[in-house]
């Protein structure tokens, strides 16, 4: 496959644009796509060129450019194609999709399209599951079951294995209290934790994640009232946008959620360095030493109130400059 050039992304992303637009999207969804399209068109060297050497590390790093998009424009690089612009345009490839299930190849996939009408892995999931499957030459109850366990795998990520589970004799849990449910229950939120991730990261023009815990308040409500303030606060944002470790801003925005604080008991850490103590510098404080951590893609800030047990954790990011300019590049 020929290297695709970097006008032809940026006409893609145009055209994903222009079409969420015919639906009414979010105006800044849009203007993510245009201000991303016009980056990418005025790079002085290959977009392949980039992911090849630092992959989507490499395309994050671009003015303008989150995780959703980074992802988006690697897979164009690699696939050579856009799946919300095929979507958009309503031309994904039936056929393409039931073909990238082991056991089923082009010719199977074309029948099952073409014959039996089925566009998506769920309803090829019920083909398998209701006999259609079986009657298809070539499909034999060995290539079936591998078939029915690769459907499993790959829609059971998406969707908890609903049914599935129940399918391959999966006993039915009916407490929550159940300890088969643990394991569940840590994977579960894990991939919540995950996502959560994903929308601080893709926050518009954003280049770094920024978390944020709060220990030793009075209660875990007033923890989460001070780390929301922290993350919502500009002064606290530009500061890890620029790389500095301004503990100052962190005092301001403890101050300002209203909440019991004493700034003579206030700790604050950035990636694991105490910056101030009990109100103060930390005497330990190491300028060379906190800039160089401050470099980081996540930036990891710890608040000690010391005035009892209550915790909180919020993930947020930091506040660039490519956020005013897609903010203030169009008009509504």
């Amino acid at each position: 496959m020929a290297e695709i050039l970097n006008v032809e992304i940026a006409q893609r992303l145009r055209e994903v644009a222009a079409l969420l637009q015919e639906q009414g999207a979010n105006p800044f969804r849009l203007q993510a796509y245009r201000h991303a399209a016009d980056t990418v068109q005025r790079l002085d060297r290959p977009a392949a060129e980039i992911v090849k050497a630092e992959g989507m590390e490499g395309l994050r790093k671009l003015p303008g450019i989150g995780e959703s998009l980074a992802r988006s424009i690697r897979d164009l690089i690699v696939t050579g194609r856009l799946p919300m612009l095929d979507r958009l345009r309503g031309e994904t490839d039936h056929v393409a999709v039931l073909a990238s299930v082991p056991g089923i190849g082009e010719a199977t996939a074309k029948r099952l399209h073409h014959d039996l009408g089925i566009d998506t892995l769920e309803e090829l999931e019920t083909a398998a599951h209701d006999g259609r499957l079986s009657e298809i030459e070539g499909i034999g109850p060995k290539k079936l079951a591998g078939i029915i366990d690769s459907l499993a795998g790959r829609l059971g990520r998406v969707r908890g294995r609903t049914g599935a589970a129940a399918a391959h004799g999966a006993p039915k849990i009916a407490k929550p209290a159940d300890p088969r449910l643990r394991q569940f229950r840590a994977a579960f939120n894990a991939v919540l934790g995950n996502l959560a991730e994903q929308v601080a990261r893709d926050g518009e023009g954003a280049r770094k994640l920024v978390e944020i815990e709060v220990e030793g308040a009075v209660s875990k409500a007033s923890a989460r009232r001070i780390a929301m303030s922290i993350a919502n606060s500009p002064l606290v944002k530009t500061a890890i946008a620029g790389e500095d470790a301004n503990w100052g801003r962190v005092v301001m925005a403890v101050g300002k959620a209203g909440e019991p604080a004493d700034r003579d008991k206030l700790s604050i850490w950035f990636n694991g360095i105490r910056v101030a103590h009990k109100g103060a510098r930390d005497p330990a404080y190491d300028e060379a030493r906190v800039s160089e951590r401050m470099k980081a893609q996540k930036i990891s800030m710890k608040v000690e109130l010391g005035l009892g047990r209550g915790a909180d954790r919020v993930l947020t990011c930091d506040l660039t400059k490519e956020y005013v300019a897609i903010n203030g590049d169009y008009r509504s």
